[in-house]
């Protein structure tokens, strides 16, 4: 029940309530050292905090426990690019949107959000713009209108 409260806190006037959600899930993981739900919640408490080494690290502990999710595969690489870890970042990033197979709403949701992710690594990558940013934003749009 805990972890539920902390899970909410986390994105109810963020990050007002990040304390109280981190030792929530800091109690959970004392029980259990592999409650998925509690590694995931730290590790967005810490992308959040712009501690992306940590934010990665429960990340890929909670990925190592459930390796089919790709929510935590995205955010798990989305940290990788956003400490300059852009070759990693991208291969998980596209990893993920190979996984992404349903056309329901939220599926193209998270699918946009994982190609904008994309573009942006390759953006940031070389400063330079490329040919592929245009087509992956072009792929965006057509997934949205689907």
């Amino acid at each position: 029940m805990k972890v539920i409260l902390a899970r909410a806190l986390i994105h109810y006037q963020s990050p007002k309530h990040h304390d109280e959600a981190k030792a929530l899930f800091e109690d959970a993981l004392q029980r259990n050292s592999k409650h998925g739900s509690a590694l995931v919640g730290l590790g967005l408490i810490f992308e959040e905090q712009h501690n992306y080494v940590g934010a990665a690290d429960f990340l890929r502990q909670a990925l190592a426990l459930d390796p089919g999710d790709s929510k935590i595969m995205s955010e798990a690489a989305w940290c990788d690019v956003l400490r300059g870890n852009f070759s990693e970042g991208l291969s998980g990033l596209k990893e993920c949107l190979s996984q992404i197979t349903g056309i329901d709403a939220r599926s193209r949701d998270f699918k946009a959000q994982v190609l904008w992710r994309i573009g942006q690594a390759l953006w940031s990558s070389d400063g330079k713009t490329s040919p592929l940013i245009g087509r992956l934003f072009m792929a965006d749009a057509y997934y949205r209108r689907v």
